[in-house]
């Protein structure tokens, strides 16, 4: 006998995202703070993300636009589909910019 709540579907967000932070989280995973402009500050966890051979761990880089589908969790909410779709090379390349860009990032986590 099947139990109904084994039945209700995980629910997913899919949102285009900015990477403000990540961290690491346990062994081999990464905790993400993303700022979606749908559902605006997210927190998840990319499992495996720590691996060498992790296909997320270039998505995830802070300052980069993704695309992300997270799957909902009772305790942590995880990253299930990160896909780049900006990498914001120019910041990067300039430290003023760099530093500027993650002091803002630091700011606007700290207010939300």
């Amino acid at each position: 006998m099947l139990n109904a709540e084994c039945l209700t579907p995980v629910p997913y967000l899919r949102d285009r995202a900015i990477v403000l932070r990540n961290e690491q989280f346990r062994e081999h995973d990464r905790k993400v703070v993303l700022f979606g402009m749908q559902h605006g500050l997210l927190e998840a966890v990319a499992r495996g993300a720590s691996r060498k051979e992790a296909k997320q761990a270039g998505h995830i880089v802070p300052m980069s636009e993704i695309e992300v589908l997270i799957a909902k969790g009772a305790v942590y909410d995880k990253l299930a589909v990160a896909r780049l779709v900006e990498q914001h090379r120019l910041v990067r390349v300039r430290l003023g910019a760099l530093a500027f860009v993650g002091s803002f990032f630091d700011l606007f986590e700290r207010l939300q």
